[in-house]
């Protein structure tokens, strides 16, 4: 199998990398590169009797506190442009921070849910310059440090080490912050062992037919898949960007690929065996290589933490 198919395999996995964030217009290319797995479809404008009724029914779930229902409308049954328009109609102003959350104020806190809502649907989207205006004052470090990372990796401007450097610290920050960031809260849910089911409130919707046709339609057509919450999925296939850029046989490269695959090896040991032939094929004369061959599987630890794998150790542990 040749050396340069393996290297762009992994992209396969996905239909798109996730959430890229550019810093101007001229760089639609890359953006459109990088939609999220949840691109929002092109839908049909709602009768207005229709829209009126979805905000009133998202209205009534934040201000008797339904956070469950409210999520669903949200996520599924509003498209983003409306959902945005909702906010700014309803819960304008202020930018909540987390000590919010222990506020007894209903009004104050519905506000703060659904403008959170609508951040981490915003950058999970790749509208990062609008994201920005509805997160909480106290994630704003770790939404500017990963669209700073995100942007170093999509500059053409800069060499492919320095694009693989801002692809991997991306990597590093959604495989730590990846929720707060991203998490659809009407999404798929984990359970374990590799498992996730449907969010119950959207099996109830159906199974109770209290979903109309056009709410049905438009959460038929949403498609959230469970890749969408899943952090480590999304810093894998970032780490993926990363090493894509760098050589074959080259350590960095290696560990690089070694840890994104230690991420998945239980949630999704699919994708996991995807990055462990990636190893093993294209950096055979590593170390690291050479004992994944060996085990026919990756170690059972890393002789390096996931920050050292940029330039830390390059030992491997038995």
């Amino acid at each position: 199998m040749p050396v340069s198919f393996l290297k762009n395999a992994l992209s396969a996995l996905v239909l798109c990398t996730l959430c890229a964030c550019t810093t101007t217009p001229e760089e639609k290319t890359a953006e459109n590169a990088a939609r999220p797995l949840d691109n929002e479809p092109i839908t049909v404008a709602a009768a207005p009797d229709a829209l009126a009724e979805f905000e009133r029914t998202l209205e009534e779930a934040l201000v008797s506190g339904d956070s469950d229902l409210a999520a669903y409308f949200a996520e599924y049954v509003l498209s983003a442009e409306e959902l945005l328009n909702f906010v700014e109609k309803k819960f304008p102003g202020k930018n909540f921070t987390s000590a919010d959350l222990n506020t007894v104020d209903t009004p104050s806190e519905s506000a703060r849910e659904i403008r959170y809502t609508l951040a981490r649907r915003l950058l999970r989207e790749g509208q990062w310059a609008k994201a920005r205006n509805y997160f909480p004052e106290d994630l704003l470090p770790v939404f500017n440090a990963y669209v700073s990372a995100i942007q170093r990796g999509y500059n053409p401007k800069l060499s492919d080490t320095e694009r693989a450097r801002g692809f991997w610290d991306a990597a590093l920050i959604v495989r730590n912050d990846g929720d707060a960031l991203f998490l659809a809260a009407a999404g798929p849910i984990y359970i374990s062992g590799g498992e996730w089911e449907e969010n119950p409130i959207l099996k109830l919707r159906f199974s109770e037919n209290l979903a109309n046709a056009e709410e049905r339609s438009r959460v038929e057509s949403r498609d959230i898949s469970r890749f969408v919450n899943d952090r480590r999925f999304r810093a894998a296939m970032l780490a993926q960007n990363a090493a894509s850029l760098l050589p074959n046989n080259d350590e960095r490269t290696a560990r690089l690929l070694c840890s994104a695959g230690v991420w998945l090896r239980y949630r999704d040991p699919k994708t996991a065996d995807a990055f462990y032939k990636s190893v093993v094929i294209r950096c055979p004369q590593t170390e690291i290589g050479q004992h994944c061959q060996d085990l026919r599987w990756f170690p059972p630890t890393l002789a390096w933490t996931d920050e050292e794998a940029w330039s830390g150790a390059t030992e491997v542990d038995d």
